[in-house]
């Protein structure tokens, strides 16, 4: 299923210019799109991500028809669309989040540039949207609940408890679970998980190639190449966003920076205080 929906990426890039742009990112590291080998949720997720941002770039996406004037039926259609498709984003992991604020970030610059009569009209179609969102996605928990009971998260803990290894079962004491697992409650302060544990390179490196658990990993050299690839590659981009773009390119770069900073916070963050697993391709 994975693997389907990473050549539906292909093919929709193929068939649209703009969709490539938002594919570019898969041609980064191979480690983004090494996701899509797992059997595991996060292929999915970031197959929504890429449909929702190609929602966002492409000038005749169904989304761009809620901001322009269209038949009834066109509008219902891109509604329906754009009310599906954010149900299943609001179903994702906590670490898609950040996406969707960029979502809603982007649509809201773009509801501003209207004059007042289109407004107060996108307006309400996109509330209607959001509306119908939340209710799809109710309707999905809702589901869950029904089927699992309202105490769903100890029967996934009773599992865990029963299924797992030692090292990870939550009656495990905390000195004998795995040595990565909730370091601040071991003592280790912030800093060490920077400094001597070297969060941030870790994070990096299984960003751009480190695979069979931690074992298979290229020379030192390829590693030191690509930051300093990315550092001109960022400084080129921001460099002109910020000096040739507009007041509104320029507010969308900060607004990126700034959810960009603060998902590898909330990362650094869970490293320390449940577990530090060095996949900086998630």
């Amino acid at each position: 299923f994975n693997i389907l929906l990473f050549a539906g990426i292909v093919l929709y890039a193929s068939l649209s210019i703009p969709a490539r742009f938002v594919a570019l990112p898969f041609l980064i590291s191979p480690q983004v799109w090494y996701i899509f080998s797992y059997c595991v949720s996060d292929a999915f997720g970031l197959f929504l991500c890429f449909l929702a941002a190609c929602e966002l770039v492409r000038p005749k996406s169904l989304l761009n028809r809620i901001f322009n004037e269209s038949s009834y039926l066109q509008l219902v259609g891109a509604m329906v669309w754009v009310a599906v498709l954010l149900a299943m984003l609001f179903l994702l992991k906590i670490n898609y989040y950040p996406f969707i604020l960029l979502c809603f970030g982007v649509v809201a610059f773009r509801w501003l540039q209207g004059n007042e009569i289109s407004r107060k009209t996108v307006f309400i179609r996109i509330i209607t949207c959001i509306v119908f969102a939340l209710l799809l996605a109710g309707l999905r928990m809702g589901a869950d609940y029904q089927v699992n009971g309202m105490d769903r998260q100890d029967k996934l803990a009773a599992m865990q408890e029963k299924t797992a290894h030692h090292w990870y079962k939550p009656s495990t004491e905390l000195h004998k679970k795995h040595v990565s697992m909730y370091l601040k409650d071991r003592g280790s302060s912030l800093k060490e998980l920077v400094v001597n544990h070297r969060w941030f390179k870790h994070s990096f490196v299984t960003s751009f190639g480190v695979y069979g658990y931690f074992t298979i990993s290229a020379p030192q050299f390829y590693y030191r190449l690509i930051v300093w690839a990315s550092l001109i590659f960022a400084i080129y981009t921001f460099t002109a966003l910020l000096i040739r773009g507009d007041m509104e390119i320029r507010a969308l770069t900060l607004f990126v920076t700034l959810l960009g900073i603060g998902l590898i916070g909330a990362s650094l963050h869970r490293s320390w205080t449940i577990d530090f697993q060095a996949q900086g391709r998630y």
